[in-house]
């Protein structure tokens, strides 16, 4: 299949391959006219329905040590000017000025995963946050990785090319140092894997358009000067 040919290449090699699986969430940008934001303003983390204090506490302190480590997550889509544009020359100015967006969890579908005894290469795995109900559309390279409008283009590309679409869990892990997985659910195989901090940007899909169930967010887990986007749809819920 097209899709599964193209996580080889995201994957360190064929024997290794990794997997997301996401519980339904959404990243929402924050209100245009919220121009009182500072610049050390932490990320902002929202559960729907007062759910699971552990989750979200859980989560919170990523944000604040990856923030710390100067390190982009998965979850932690601030604006651009908190993170070093030194390796990245071709992220506009007007790009750094961005608002930050915030994720948003429905903690009924969201869970704490258990430690594993130990992972391929010996070594225990970290806890994480699992995200099921997803389904993995594919990944493409991309030239600019902080670029809602290359993200937006991606998705739409994705969307309407992909053919065989599956469903994958994604795995957030609850350290700075962790990686994240999406894994097959048909066979629990791990199509890609990564650290946390080669994440650099994500986005949703716009509402009104085809896209607007869907999310991706970028990686460089392959150099400075290659990117790859990974492009996810889902059950969108709304904010409460």
């Amino acid at each position: 299949m097209e899709v599964r040919a193209s996580l080889q290449k995201v994957s360190g090699s064929s024997d290794s391959v990794a997997t997301l699986n996401s519980e339904e969430f959404v990243l929402v940008p924050q209100h245009a006219d919220d121009t009182s934001t500072k610049d050390d303003e932490k990320p902002e983390l929202k559960i729907v329905s007062n759910g699971d204090e552990q989750l979200e506490k859980a989560m919170e302190e990523i944000l604040r040590d990856s923030e710390k480590g100067q390190s982009s997550l998965l979850v932690d889509c601030q604006s651009s000017t908190e993170i070093s544009d030194h390796s990245f020359g071709d992220v506009s100015a007007s790009q750094t000025n961005k608002p930050s967006l915030q994720l948003i969890l429905d903690p009924s579908n969201t869970e704490i995963s258990t430690p594993r005894p130990s992972s391929p290469s010996g070594l225990p795995e970290e806890d994480s946050v699992l995200f099921n109900k997803l389904t993995y559309l594919g990944c493409m390279k991309v030239s600019s990785p902080r670029n809602e409008v290359e993200a937006l283009r991606a998705m739409a590309t994705m969307k309407s090319s992909s053919q065989h679409p599956f469903p994958v869990t994604l795995y957030v892990p609850n350290v700075p140092e962790g990686s994240v997985r999406i894994i097959d659910q048909s066979n629990n195989v791990e199509l890609a894997s990564f650290p946390i901090y080669k994440v650099l940007f994500c986005a949703r899909g716009h509402d009104g358009t085809t896209e607007s169930n869907c999310f991706a967010f970028t990686e460089s887990s392959h150099g400075s000067e290659e990117f790859q986007i990974h492009v996810f749809s889902c059950e969108i819920k709304e904010a409460k």
